[in-house]
């Protein structure tokens, strides 16, 4: 499979995408910093991000920047009203018919400061994404097939088929899910701020077990542009419709050399 073919296909559809739908198979380290990662950069690209992962993050994805985004409640259609306000203030919450109507009453206790309106957030649970992208196995979304005719689904995977739902499938094997997510901000040129970069070197770093189990170059290439951001200035960023490759920004303000290849050599060596 041609990634960077893939990756130019994938280009016009985030382009042109206002809401995006990632969804996380598992809660492993490596796959909730690929799909946060993402998340935040096309979030800071001007997109709408829903972020969902079949199953509650794990003690090990504490340190990831931008985990309270993570939701577990894909497919659902519900209504949900959010107080932003002391739960010890509030004596009890009922609700009441008025005619056709449905009322929440939230009773707050008499010295208690009355619940402001910019402390209601109404929130519905219906999707009206464009691009939906699904980081793994799909069938860990018992609700999938529902969405799955939806908008215009990307893969990213670790093994090099084909899925029948996806417009795009971005997958390689022996690569990180964290790689593949640092390769397409960096391709399709969106922000790439220095959390962004953070999470993505500790996602390579950690899949890579200290980059110890090394299988191509690009890994290495993919996370010394990531430390790179985060050493540099915080934010490394073009328009979308013009992607840079790896080499043109490590060559940008005197960057870190690419490795050399020795023969014979399974992996690279610096």
């Amino acid at each position: 499979m041609n990634i960077q073919n893939s990756l130019n296909s994938f280009n016009p559809l985030i382009a042109q995408a206002n809401q995006v739908a990632i969804l996380v198979s598992g809660n492993g380290f490596d796959n909730l910093v690929a799909g946060i990662s993402l998340a935040l950069s096309l979030e800071a690209a001007g997109k709408k991000v829903d972020l969902f992962a079949s199953q509650e993050p794990g003690e090990n994805s504490r340190g990831i920047r931008g985990i309270e985004k993570v939701r577990t409640d894909f497919g659902q259609k519900d209504l949900q009203v959010v107080f932003d306000y002391p739960l010890e203030n509030i004596e009890k919450v009922s609700s009441q018919e008025e005619g056709h109507k449905l009322k929440l009453v939230v009773k707050i206790k008499p010295e208690a400061n009355p619940i402001r309106i910019d402390q209601v957030k109404v929130v519905s649970q219906d999707l009206n994404f464009e691009v939906g992208i699904m980081i793994g196995d799909e069938s860990a979304f018992a609700s999938f097939n529902q969405f799955s005719s939806r908008g215009n689904w990307v893969w990213l995977g670790q093994a090099e088929i084909e899925k029948s739902w996806a417009k795009v499938s971005l997958a390689e094997s022996n690569t990180s899910f964290s790689e593949i997510a640092a390769r397409i901000i960096q391709n399709l040129g969106l922000p790439f701020a220095r959390e962004i970069a953070s999470n993505l070197y500790e996602g390579i770093k950690g899949a890579t077990n200290s980059f110890a189990s090394l299988t191509s170059y690009k890994t290495l290439e993919t996370a010394a542009l990531c430390l790179k951001v985060v050493q540099g200035n915080g934010n490394q960023s073009v328009p979308l419709t013009e992607p840079v490759a790896i080499e043109q920004v490590e060559k940008k303000e005197g960057g870190l050399p690419s490795p050399r290849i020795f023969k014979g050599a399974t992996t690279p060596r610096v």
